[in-house]
């Protein structure tokens, strides 16, 4: 088992390439999908949109499994979904199966980000859990500069 401190870290190299491959890459992204699909840079971000909104419509659903099943473990299984998700939208051939991945990604992301790593924390370092807190936000809020 690792220690608060260690967890923090980890975490936070987490957050920071999650961030990065699941939500802030598509600003640098969207011309070149939006091209490839003959979609407008408007019709990609109304996709990336609704992707969204399926992501936060799994988000309470996604709180109570972090709950009873730990979040170490939800992480997981969101890691290895959203990594799936995200090699399914890199070749996807049409539009539409893009879509599905993109709208698979949002939703397991409600595992893997800020929602799933505040419980992670806290449940490792129980009465030091809000002080981790704070750290682990300044950590992984270089993710929108990386």
């Amino acid at each position: 088992m690792t220690r608060p401190a260690q967890t923090v870290w980890l975490l936070g190299f987490t957050q920071i390439i999650g961030y990065g491959t699941l939500y802030y890459s598509f600003a640098i992204l969207a011309s070149d999908i939006s091209a490839s699909f003959g979609w407008t840079p408007a019709g990609f971000f109304g996709v990336f949109s609704l992707s969204l909104l399926a992501g936060a419509m799994v988000a309470p659903a996604a709180g109570r499994a972090l709950d009873q099943f730990g979040a170490a473990r939800m992480m997981t299984i969101g890691s290895v979904i959203c990594a799936a998700a995200v090699a399914v939208a890199a070749v996807a051939p049409s539009g539409i199966l893009f879509t599905m991945a993109l709208i698979v990604m949002q939703m397991a992301s409600a595992f893997v980000f800020y929602d799933a790593a505040f419980p992670a924390v806290v449940q490792v370092s129980h009465d030091d859990g809000p002080r981790r807190i704070v750290h682990l936000t300044l950590i992984a809020g270089f993710a929108s500069t990386v």
